[in-house]
């Protein structure tokens, strides 16, 4: 039987890991596959649901294959195998796993239709009161656990302790805590694979919001204690792995509860977007020959655009990847820019669309300003499709765009270097201000190169979409940048001073510092290409 979702080869994964999917799918076994990237960790993780038919021992034999047992070391991805289940109280999954990881826009294979309400319609709520209670509900048993080791242990000693009492209670604290970030940050069928100390080490190298609390304390030296007997442990040794405990609880109590309360309003609001434009992914049957005329007609059953033009960047092997749409009509708006992605995406999930709208009047209105693009880009040969007599602009040029180009640049440079000064680079802690003004630099910078290789300006300053235009218009630009993480990162970090930048009390965080630190770079090297070209 033909599945009702399967887009496992329309994804970014490494090679043998798409394969090894598509075998796990065509082998009856799987009813469900997700693929999220917005989990806590730094790496893409998929999770595998098995059949209702499926037992426990398929579901062990699968976890211990090598393509998955070693896919955090090997291919820098998670992945784990779930059985199926509708019981709350027989699901392999931690609620917050399952939160952040587990909803219909995260599926890249489903067996039915039904296969996702089957399982998890009565255990996932997009309620965020409802997540924050489980979440309390969870931790705070944890914490009162670990008090009344404290208690029992720790305090009781007090004035006369015992070394072995206080190691005792201490390695018992070490174990629940351990056990509490295993559940948290990794699957539970992963858990085996992260016991004792591991999980310390998984945490510092994937985990980028705990990394500066982890960093004041030894690893090492937990390690070495945990298989020390009472006669080697010294009371100097004794109060270093009390001063530990306290670190690794203040990460519990504070940090994954930040953690977990910023993902969660951000991940409720990824899943009311996709409720609201994501088209059923259902099996769209192509009756057209070619794809002008499919793409023309699908934006022609819900629009009525005066002009389409359609162009094609390929590959290495000639094969077409992305495609620049351009729509031209009286009645578009930008707001009808994500519902015409949304239509496209599920007849096409092989291509990338990037999509440019606009009224008539508009383009000859603008002509002298943008005509090497409209000359190039709007030019009949590539129009698939139009309404209306073919569009005519004026003969005279008052401006050449050499011109026009040093020009703009230098109008957007002005104002980059106003806002450079304000940065104030020489301040000790940065603060929301700053990010203000980076945010407004990167779009002069977006602007500017987009003039200059498109001779195109669009009518939004949203960055994403810059960041997109740019993409197509002029490929070689992210090669040059030679940036340690993907733009849009950097983009949903200016984006968001209230939520990555601290307040002036405060020191700025680790992965605030060092993200700031990262886009002003990448700020630099857009500043200088524009400079020397």
């Amino acid at each position: 039987m033909k599945a009702y979702l399967n887009k496992i080869y329309g994804q970014q994964l490494p090679e043998e890991i798409r394969k090894k999917l598509q075998q796990l799918v065509m082998d009856q076994y799987t009813e469900m596959v997700f693929l999220s990237r917005e989990y806590f960790c730094s790496v893409p993780t998929i999770t595998v649901i098995l059949g209702k038919s499926a037992e426990k021992k398929v579901q062990e034999t699968l976890q211990r294959e090598g393509w998955i047992r070693n896919s955090l070391t090997q291919q820098q991805m998670i992945i784990s195998i779930h059985l199926h289940s509708a019981n709350d109280q027989q699901v392999n999954l931690h609620f917050s796993y399952m939160l952040f990881n587990c909803y219909t826009r995260h599926l890249i294979y489903a067996r039915t239709e039904k296969s996702w309400n089957s399982m998890f319609q009565n255990l996932y709520s997009e309620k965020q009161a409802k997540n924050q209670k489980l979440f309390q509900q969870w931790i705070t048993p944890i914490i009162r656990q670990c008090e009344v080791y404290e208690a029992q242990f720790i305090k009781s000693q007090i004035p006369n302790p015992s070394v072995e009492v206080m190691g005792t209670g201490i390695k018992t604290m070490y174990s629940t805590l351990f056990s509490a970030f295993r559940e948290f940050f990794l699957p539970r069928p992963l858990h085996q694979n992260f016991e004792g100390t591991k999980i310390l080490v998984f945490m510092e190298q994937y985990i980028s919001g705990v990394g500066h609390s982890l960093r004041k304390i030894s690893i090492t030296a937990i390690e070495e204690f945990l298989t020390s007997t009472a006669v080697n442990i010294t009371q100097d040794r004794m109060e270093e792995q009390l001063n530990y405990v306290a670190i690794l609880k203040e990460v519990l109590q504070h940090q994954l509860s930040n953690l977990f309360h910023r993902q969660l309003t951000q991940t409720l609001s990824w899943n009311q977007y996709a409720a609201v434009y994501e088209q059923p992914k259902t099996a769209v049957k192509k009756v057209l020959p070619d794809l002008p005329s499919q793409v023309s007609q699908i934006i022609n059953e819900h629009f009525k655009p005066d002009y389409i033009y359609l162009h094609q960047m390929k590959d290495a092997q000639g094969k077409p990847t992305k495609l620049l749409l351009i729509i031209v009509g009286e009645d578009l708006k930008i707001t009808h820019l994500q519902r015409i992605q949304h239509l496209l995406k599920p007849h096409f999930p092989e291509y990338e669309f990037t999509i440019l709208l606009h009224k008539t009047e508009w383009l000859k209105k603008h002509y002298a300003l943008f005509y090497g693009f409209i000359d190039r880009y709007l030019h009949r040969d590539h129009l698939i499709y139009q309404r209306r007599a073919v569009l005519t602009y004026p003969k005279k040029l008052e401006r050449e765009r050499d011109l026009l180009v040093r020009d703009y640049w230098k109008e957007r440079k002005r104002i980059i270097e106003v806002h450079w000064t304000n940065i104030g680079f020489g301040c000790h802690a940065f603060h929301e201000t700053q990010i203000i003004y980076l945010r407004s630099i990167f779009q002069q910078l977006f602007l500017g190169t987009l003039y200059h290789y498109a001779h195109y300006l669009p009518n939004t300053l949203n960055l994403n979409y810059l960041w997109e235009l740019l993409e197509f218009f002029a490929p070689e630009i992210p090669a040059r940048l030679m940036m340690s993480r993907p733009m849009k990162e950097i983009i949903a970090y200016v984006n968001e001073p209230d939520q990555n930048f601290p307040m002036a009390e405060s020191a700025p965080a680790e992965t605030s510092t060092l993200l700031f630190h990262e886009a002003v770079a990448c700020c630099s090297q857009l500043y200088q290409n524009l400079l020397h070209e």
